[in-house]
């Protein structure tokens, strides 16, 4: 999953701030969602910053309620308020989309392959020889 944050021009040390308070939120709430964050410095609009979350399968979001929860009770009533409150003044656009990474159309590592080695290099599936088929409703 990506999720894209646009930070509105000025809003640089709030976003900031913002973040220190997030991580530290999941930190505390010993979230299981790894999650790492890039800021986007060329070929979009300016205050782009891109927040990508691995997942194996879309069950990994079943637990998103859960995590959600934790989150907030680590950041305790007051931060999460201040924290909600502010998300309307710092960000212009918020969007989160779901991506599938397609093996055969992927270049990674052999070490990143032999994780998953079925996954990274499946087998092709058997196929008959024509000649082995047998009529049908005859």
């Amino acid at each position: 999953m990506i999720t894209s944050l646009r930070v509105r021009l000025g809003k640089q040390a709030e976003f900031m701030n913002g973040a220190k308070m997030v991580l530290g939120g999941y930190e505390k709430s010993n979230s299981d969602m790894p999650m790492v964050a890039y800021e986007v410095i060329a070929g979009a609009p300016d205050g782009l910053f891109l927040f990508m979350s691995p997942m194996e399968s879309l069950k990994t979001l079943d637990g998103e309620e859960a995590r959600e929860k934790a989150f907030m009770e680590a950041l305790g009533p007051e931060n999460a308020a201040q924290l909600l409150k502010g998300t309307g003044d710092v960000f212009n656009s918020m969007e989160s989309s779901l991506f599938s990474v397609n093996p055969r159309m992927s270049y990674v590592s052999k070490e990143v392959e032999d994780v998953d080695p079925g996954y990274w290099r499946p087998k092709p599936a058997a196929t008959k020889p024509a000649g082995d088929a047998k009529p049908t409703g005859q």
